[in-house]
């Protein structure tokens, strides 16, 4: 999946239309998964922020492993 890999580069790079591409491409698919959780839709929002802080806190530190689907579980 190399355009993936090339966006993690480029993310880590701290290009800033990477983290837009990031954000449009993830936010749907985190919110997708929490939806049926039941949680209240501004919680929701919330879990999303705090992931992708996570993601931009521990981005610099990440290596791919180079098999398809290796940065989503």
């Amino acid at each position: 999946m190399s355009y993936s890999l090339s966006l993690l580069d480029r993310l880590g790079a701290g290009d800033q239309d990477s983290w837009r591409r990031m954000l449009t491409l993830y936010t749907p698919l985190l919110r997708a998964w929490l939806r049926p959780t039941g949680l209240q839709p501004t919680a929701v929002e919330d879990l999303i922020q705090n992931a992708l802080a996570i993601v931009l806190r521990k981005l610099p530190a990440y290596r791919h492993n180079g098999h398809r689907g290796a940065f989503r579980p």
